[in-house]
């Protein structure tokens, strides 16, 4: 085991921490343990790790990728490159700020001959835009590349004047079988699309009372179980046990709302789900809305079958609490909502 602590710790280009292992990787802790909950470990105000950094906690031979982990009680900086990879599965990494998150680096926890691992996003309110990947803030394309090579798990917790929303503002495209789960305290919106080609699934799921969640699969070797996260050796969430408990959700009245973002922009077409995959949704309430202006400002649950495509196959499965399900198509041509 590697651990960086201190009351600021930075990695600088050209740094390498290398925790692999012929026969599984190792671990790597910088700023802290896993959510900062590590009692052992001593958190950091700042982590930084700049473009050029590398951490490795790779399986060489055989076995499970191993576990990273940059963290900090106030802000994360992460353009670096860190990567858990493994034979028999995929490992586990976290990049978190307690008080603010900027990422843009390259993360890989793919398996040889298993299911890939898991990378964990954990700010408290987060927007996905074109824009450069700023405080709590994410490249749509920086999300996109992630996804090429890991599940991923987006999760936002109130803090201070934060609620906890997740807003996606820019359109996040993927092909894989990588699965992407959303999970905020409060409320997701969408005013652009959020699209799977593939088989990985999207999870969505909104209004958690940020404490009773044992259900989520935090890396494909199972080497993370840290509350309120319980490994399981999938790499996705466990969905089965999400719908089964749904007095975890709606606490905070967070809903998942289709066709605008958080700060009320009308959407210009939203999709949102996966081709191949299950399109999972569960929270307080839903709201589907077209735009009143926008022609073809369409709200839409599921994936839209295009001429000459290949059609959708994946299941839709949505469990909603006493916020109940509200559609309204908008003024303008082509607006609808479903």
């Amino acid at each position: 085991m590697v651990t960086v602590n201190g009351a600021n710790v930075g990695l600088d280009a050209g740094s390498v921490v290398d925790a692999s292992g012929g026969s599984g990787g190792g671990e790597v802790f910088l700023g802290g343990g896993i959510q900062g909950k590590d009692e052992t470990l001593t958190n950091s105000t700042s982590t930084v790790v700049e473009k050029g950094a590398i951490i490795r906690a790779d399986a060489l031979s055989d076995g499970t990728g191993g576990t990273v982990v940059a963290w900090a009680d106030g802000d994360t900086m992460f353009a670096g490159e860190a990567s858990a990879r493994g034979v028999s599965g995929g490992g586990f990494v976290e990049i978190s700020g307690k008080g603010s998150l900027e990422f843009d680096g390259t993360v890989d926890t793919t398996a040889m001959n298993g299911t890939a691992g898991t990378l964990l996003l954990d700010p408290t309110n987060f927007r996905v835009t074109t824009a450069a990947s700023s405080a709590n803030n994410v490249q749509n394309t920086a999300l996109q590349t992630a996804l090429a090579s890991n599940n991923v798990v987006l999760s936002t917790q109130s803090a201070g004047g934060d609620a906890g929303w997740i807003s996606v503002e820019a359109d996040v495209n993927w092909n894989s079988g990588f699965s992407l789960t959303l999970l905020a305290e409060e409320s997701i919106y969408f005013s652009r699309d959020l699209k799977n080609a593939g088989s990985g699934n999207l999870n969505l799921l909104a209004g958690w009372d940020s404490t009773n969640f044992p259900f989520a699969t935090i890396g494909g070797s199972g080497t993370a179980s840290s509350t309120p996260f319980a490994a399981l050796p999938s790499g996705d969430v466990n969905m089965a046990t999400a719908f089964a408990n749904l007095p975890a959700f709606g606490n905070n009245n967070g809903s998942i709302v289709i066709g605008r973002s958080q700060s009320g922009a009308s959407g210009n077409g939203v999709e949102i789900g996966s081709r191949a995959g299950a399109t999972n949704a569960i929270g307080y309430g839903m709201e589907l809305a077209g735009s009143n202006s926008t022609t073809n400002g369409y709200a839409h649950l599921g994936l839209i079958h295009t001429a000459g495509g290949t059609g959708p196959s994946g299941s839709i499965q949505v469990e909603l609490g006493a916020g109940g399900l509200a559609v309204t198509g908008g003024n303008a041509n082509g607006a609808y909502a479903q």
